[in-house]
Order: C-alpha cells, then structure tokens, then sequence
C-alpha cells in the first residue's frame, strides 16, 4: 500500500477540471480514457447519477474515480473509470482506491460493484482481477469484473 499520509476523498469540483484535463496527456491515461476531457464529461461528473471523486493528500490529486450509480435495474454500482495521478503512478495508489471501494471506505456504500475493461488493458485488468468476485467477457472486446463489498 501507499505511504502512510493522510488522504481523503471528496466529489470532483468544476475547478479541477483544469488540473485533471493535464492528466490526460499523459500517454496511458490518453489511449485508455481518451485523449481529451470535455464539458459534457464535466457535467456528467458533477450529476448526482455519475460523479467523481477525488483522493487528495495534503491537498495534491492523486486519483479521480468517476462512478455510475445503479439504475434500480442492475443491482450494482459501475466504476466507469479511475485515473491515477501521472506524478504518483506505481505507487499502489489505484489499489488503494478499489481497496477502499470495497472495504466501506469510500464515500458511496454499496455491497455490489462492476467495471468493464478492455480487453487490451493489462494494468487495469491486473487491478481488478484481484478484487473480482467474478470476470466475464463480452462482445464489445471488453472484459466485466464483479466485485463484492466485504464491509
């Protein structure tokens, strides 16, 4: 796990957009979540359906996790997408965040969760294979992990 600083999450602002449109010139944050935020993302962000969250320490950014509430049909919550700070990658940070998703220790609650990952993405795939509770593929080239809650 990361060092031992404090560090605490809090819902995407629209002044972050700023800061967080940088992350993505980073090349592997571009060819996964694409190569450029837009105000319809910020939107959708700052929604009470999909927000995102920030996990700051002593004020620097070093993950946003963007989140799809469940729709009353599916049972789950989706991670629609987490990006690690380029500056704090390799640190243990992403599965510090999953870690605190589904232990309790994440501002949402919920027994479920899902991601779905394309199927070229070896680090994201690696992260979540460790917490799923069950993986499978789909047409769309893109593998779906199911992860429960063990608060």
């Amino acid at each position: 796990m990361p060092e031992s600083k404090v560090m605490v999450y809090r819902r995407f602002e629209e002044t972050d957009f700023e800061w967080y449109s940088d992350w993505y010139k980073h090349a592997a944050i571009s060819k996964w979540l694409g190569p450029v935020l837009d105000p319809n993302w910020l939107t959708c962000v700052l929604s009470d359906d999909s927000p995102a969250y920030v996990l700051h320490s002593e004020g620097t950014p070093i993950c946003v996790i963007g989140i799809q509430l469940d729709d009353g049909i599916h049972g789950f919550n989706v991670i629609t997408d987490i990006a690690v700070n380029p500056h704090h990658q390799k640190m243990g940070h992403g599965r510090r965040v999953i870690y605190d998703v589904v232990s309790g220790n994440f501002p949402i609650k919920r027994a479920k969760w899902a991601v779905f990952v394309d199927n070229e993405n070896d680090m994201a795939k690696a992260l979540f294979s460790h917490y799923a509770t069950s993986i499978s593929s789909n047409s769309d080239n893109m593998t779906e992990y199911h992860i429960d809650s063990i608060m």
